[in-house]
């Protein structure tokens, strides 16, 4: 699903970008695209913590949310690369090398980073040298890290990070439901209403020039770009149609988004992008977040409501663990299964 969805939405959001958009060059589009194609699921919070939703498709949400914004960077990188050759006209051989080195070195301090520094917070808590307390900041201190070591040696700090989260769990170590649920989810909160009052400082200054284009575009992008993609991308699992739109919808656009938005608007090897890119995701983030908060109870609850009507034997109803961050959420009980 997360291979294929992705791609159609950013296929998707290219196409209406250059639709729509006549200021901006094919690049300018994709670059788009590809912003606005992450999602974040902390903006839909009570979806994924309604237990009326069923257990198979809440992790999928949480899964593809916490994937897609780290499988973005590569190509975000290349169209970059591609948007200087463009506007500095130097030759593409130049930046694609840069491009790959970016990757490569984030790949590696990634891996690095991920394992022996997983394996140190590990292996001192349970010898009882460090402390809880010191203990909680195990994930952010590992993607702080990550990061700085991959921007001193050239590669990119977004690549890094993602990477030494995957990596903690190679060789099968395994992040206890302990270590999840010490991870604060405050800080994760305060990130996240700390991005937020940025975007609403930012928006003083750019609502004011919001057109019919720009706001038709963030309602495509939240609809018809996200959920044709992710209908399809389901077929083959024989999941109900109202399930494919279901999470079609709850695909809000957030953090990941802002993030790459600012790198964007910013100079990047001498390019400055054109500003209906910053216009576009501003746009769509603010209507995400009241759209999605609007219609995160009303939605889940009439989603309910088709699971009770689907057989027993639906692919929906299917008996899986719950991942074991959302366990932390309401509980601190031992993992177990659902039903649903």
């Amino acid at each position: 699903m997360l291979f294929l969805g992705l791609s159609l939405t950013i296929c998707l959001g290219t196409v209406f970008a250059a639709l729509l958009f006549a200021d901006i060059t094919f690049i300018d589009a994709i670059l788009l695209g590809i912003i606005l194609a992450p999602t974040d699921a902390s903006l839909a919070q009570k979806v994924v913590e309604e237990r009326q939703v069923p257990t198979l498709i809440r992790n999928g949400l949480i899964i593809e949310s916490g994937l897609n914004d780290g499988a973005v960077m590569p190509l975000f990188i290349f169209v970059v690369a591609l948007e200087a050759v463009e506007k500095l006209n130097r030759p593409l051989g130049t930046f694609l090398a840069i491009a790959l080195e970016q990757i490569g070195f984030g790949i590696f301090v990634g891996i690095i980073i991920g394992l022996v520094g997983g394996w140190l917070f590990s292996r001192a808590f349970k010898a009882g040298s460090m402390s809880e307390v010191y203990y909680r900041t195990e994930f952010v201190a590992l993607a702080l890290i990550s990061w700085l070591v991959a921007d001193g040696v050239g590669g990119n700090g977004f690549i890094a990070a993602f990477i030494a989260g995957l990596a903690t769990r190679i060789e099968d170590r395994q992040v206890t439901e302990e270590e999840v649920i010490l991870l604060p989810r405050a800080e994760g909160n305060v990130l996240n209403l700390a991005v937020l009052f940025i975007l609403g400082v930012m928006s003083a200054e750019y609502l004011p020039l919001v057109d019919l284009k720009i706001f038709a575009y963030a309602v495509l992008s939240l609809t018809v770009v996200r959920m044709v993609p992710v209908t399809i991308s389901l077929i083959g699992s024989h999941l109900n149609i109202k399930t494919g739109l279901f999470m079609g919808w709850f695909g809000p656009r957030g953090l990941a988004s802002i993030v790459l938005m600012l790198i964007t608007v910013e100079r990047i090897e001498g390019i400055r992008v054109s500003g209906t890119i910053g216009l576009a995701v501003i746009t769509t983030v603010i209507i995400s977040v009241f759209a999605h908060g609007i219609t995160a109870g009303p939605v889940s609850n009439w989603y309910a409501r088709i699971i009770a009507t689907l057989p027993p034997d639906a692919p929906e109803k299917e008996s899986v663990e719950e991942l074991t961050a959302l366990q932390g959420i309401e509980t601190t009980e031992n993992i177990h299964k659902e039903p649903y």
